[in-house]
């Protein structure tokens, strides 16, 4: 899913505990997560879990939004997060 792609998950435990959480009608995730830095992931991971489908972005709506975080922008962003963080 894209939200692994975005989480790294510890153990093989906290990926399955963290995984059911999502699919809780609350839709959990952790609170890192939330953070400004992951913002633009959280957004689009809370939409596509939306527990009504009609409701879900379609992949249409998702290209034309700028919701989907571009490679040179994550590696940008990433490279903000070191300087500030250093």
């Amino acid at each position: 899913t894209f939200f692994e792609m975005c989480y790294p998950f510890n153990t093989s435990m906290e990926r399955a505990k963290i995984l059911c959480e999502l699919r809780r009608p609350e839709i959990n995730v952790p609170n890192h997560f939330r953070q400004k830095s992951f913002s633009r992931h959280y957004e689009l991971v809370a939409q596509m879990l939306n527990h009504e489908p009609d409701k879900r972005p379609s992949a249409n709506i998702l290209l034309e939004s700028n919701i989907i975080p571009f490679e040179q922008e994550e590696q940008y962003e990433q490279l903000l997060d070191r300087m500030i963080n250093s």
